[in-house]
């Protein structure tokens, strides 16, 4: 699915955030991604969103290297990714429905056919009776929900979480991780970043773990 071989990234000459990172994510595989703060996941999820090029080294994404590609077939490869964040990055003048639509809005699809799957997606997470409401209205764990739906409405291939329960207690954490536990049964791949080790404990998934821009594994 997608393949990173020695990719390095910098930010200054002097900066290395990356170090010869060798990572394979297969399809329909879960992994954590854990690390302390600065450790460089956040790096690691931007690259592998194909948002921010490597310095060094090579990737590949759904069978074709990035390198080789013009900047006007990126986007086709971007829409098999989607990406949640610890900050959920809803627009606070959209309603929760209007919210998740909207990537089916820019990509042209139906209204009929938007309608029904942000019903059904709202439903799935359990926000559909907010659906009318605004983001800042919303507890931090119905904003991460919606950011969720809005992140599997266009049925990605690859979910890429940055720490999407850093603003959550214990219980709606675990409730987070059963929606993309549920996300990843269905057949999506997904990469979970979180420096909560706890949260990581309770699950049996390999654990990528970043230090000093270093990435190891563990099982």
């Amino acid at each position: 699915m997608i393949r990173l071989t020695h990719v390095s990234a910098r930010y200054t000459p002097e900066t290395e955030v990356l170090k010869s990172v060798d990572l394979h994510l297969e399809a329909g595989g879960f992994y954590f991604l854990s690390g302390g703060s600065g450790a460089g996941k956040s790096t690691l999820m931007r690259i592998l969103s194909l948002t921010k090029p490597a310095s060094g080294g090579t990737v590949e994404a759904f069978g074709q290297r990035i390198d080789s590609l013009s900047h006007a077939d990126l986007p086709s490869i971007r829409r098999k990714i989607g990406l949640v964040v610890q900050d959920y990055h809803l627009l606070d003048h959209l309603t929760v429905r209007e919210n998740v639509a909207l990537p089916l809005k820019i990509a042209g699809e139906k209204t009929s056919e938007i309608r029904e799957k942000v019903q059904e997606l709202l439903e799935w997470v359990d926000i559909a009776d907010h659906a009318d409401m605004y983001p800042p209205t919303l507890s931090g764990g119905q904003k991460q929900r919606a950011a969720i739906a809005r992140a599997v409405i266009r049925s990605p291939e690859l979910i890429l979480a940055d720490e999407p329960t850093g603003n959550l207690d214990p219980a709606l954490s675990l409730k987070v991780m059963y929606l993309f536990q549920a996300l990843n049964k269905m057949g999506t791949a997904v990469l979970f970043a979180t420096h909560d080790e706890n949260l990581i404990s309770l699950f049996d998934y390999p654990v990528l773990h970043l230090k000093d821009g270093v990435l190891t594994r563990r099982s």
